[in-house]
């Protein structure tokens, strides 16, 4: 268990005490639960109780309490029958669990936080802030409704339910400005855009590291993460193209299941944390790769509001950095924007990927201005000190609302 840290600000003042509930809870075992723990660093632990899923076995978390949940009917709603379970939440046909049943009598929530996810977590937490005056902040990964859905009859009976939730929400933190816009022209209400944050601790190489390449005549390219929502097919995708243009791809995570392009797409494995990963990657790659599929392989909805968190990873690494996909997908949409930190390629193959890979290999003051200025954009649109201040602030305003409310 990781122990608490006293780098918070002292001034940002009294630290209420929150209940986080959810699938998604501060530990290393998922994406969601990582983003959280690096959102809680520095807040007392004492002050900070967690209720949901078993915590994965052998799972680096924070050293408070957590407590088991799962709201009623639940593994149901992981087998063939989801869509039934998911229509008879909304129909209010199954119960909607009291956490306090879960909790221990003599902490007494401040504020509720809650990661948008499955509706039986998120009526949970909706329904115990109702009764128990708790406000409830809301953290928006994801479109709530593409995760849960049922049968098409049903769909405005589930965005009814979420509706009700985000409404009700005292703050809602969105992943992404397209996702805030979404959401508000969809439920009637305004969020606020917090983007994923990454570790404090990760260290950019220098600049000059850039210069020359790791094996001489040929680039090396770093992939870190999951393989899902698409990137190992468009991994696999590209792989023709790499192998013309003399290109490898060191994947650091995931392992693809084909063998066939083994010279092109090298698994690396995982690592034991994050931080070794970045370490091994700076150390074996010239520049890293985001990899966006195309309409073929789905996930278009997603892609035009979900935010990926390697992206900020990547840039403080002070490499240079290949984003490529569809325009419409918000990484890319960031990369247009900041043509002078990244290099972006919306064409799925052909000419414009020969060509922007040999300009990478074989230009160094290109490699050298790339790895500079992604540290720069990096640092200004996802330093990840800033975004916790904001976020734990965010929950001492929460609460502080709601006492002054109930007080007049």
């Amino acid at each position: 268990m990781i122990g608490e840290d006293d780098s918070l600000p002292k001034e940002v003042g009294m630290f209420p005490k929150v209940l986080v509930m959810g699938i998604d809870l501060p530990h290393y075992g998922s994406a969601g639960g990582i983003l959280l723990h690096r959102l809680f660093r520095g807040w007392p632990l004492d002050s900070l109780l967690c209720l949901g899923p078993f915590l994965p076995s052998g799972t680096e978390a924070l050293n408070c309490q957590f407590h088991p949940y799962e709201p009623p009917f639940e593994r149901l709603a992981k087998t063939r029958f989801f869509r039934l379970v998911r229509l008879l939440r909304t129909l209010k046909v199954l119960p909607v669990g009291r956490l306090e049943t879960h909790l221990p009598a003599t902490f007494k929530p401040d504020v509720i936080v809650h990661v948008l996810s499955s509706l039986g977590y998120s009526e949970a937490a909706y329904d115990y802030s109702l009764r128990s005056g708790a406000p409830l902040v809301l953290i928006v990964h994801d479109d709530p409704e593409d995760f849960n859905t049922s049968y098409s009859s049903a769909r405005h009976l589930i965005r009814e339910r979420f509706r009700r939730i985000y409404r009700h929400a005292s703050r809602r933190l969105c992943v992404s400005p397209e996702l805030e816009d979404c959401l508000h022209e969809r439920y009637g209400v305004s969020g606020e855009v917090m983007y994923p944050n990454r570790s404090e601790h990760t260290t950019h190489r220098s600049s000059q590291s850039s210069i020359s390449l790791k094996v001489p005549g040929s680039l090396t390219l770093g992939y870190a993460g999951g393989l899902n929502y698409g990137y190992g097919p468009r991994l696999i995708e590209l792989a023709p193209v790499l192998r013309e243009s003399g290109a490898t791809v060191r994947v650091y995570g995931g392992s693809l299941p084909v063998s066939t392009y083994s010279d092109v797409l090298v698994s690396r494995g995982r690592a034991s944390t994050p931080e070794l990963m970045w370490e091994t990657l700076k150390e074996e790659c010239d520049a890293v790769l985001l990899p966006y599929c195309y309409a073929n392989h789905g996930h278009q909805a997603l892609y035009r509001t979900h935010f990926p968190s390697k992206l900020p990873e990547y840039l403080a690494l002070g490499m240079p950095l290949l984003i490529a996909g569809p325009d419409y997908a918000t990484g890319v949409k960031w990369g247009l924007k900041n043509p002078n930190s990244c290099i972006v390629i919306t064409a799925r193959d052909g000419q414009s990927w020969t060509s922007e890979l040999a300009r990478l290999r074989d230009d160094s003051n290109l490699r050298v201005q790339l790895s500079s200025n992604a540290i720069q954009a990096g640092n200004r649109d996802f330093e990840p000190k800033a975004i916790r201040a904001f976020f734990q602030q965010a929950l001492i305003c929460a609460a502080a609302e709601s006492k002054n409310n109930q007080l007049s």
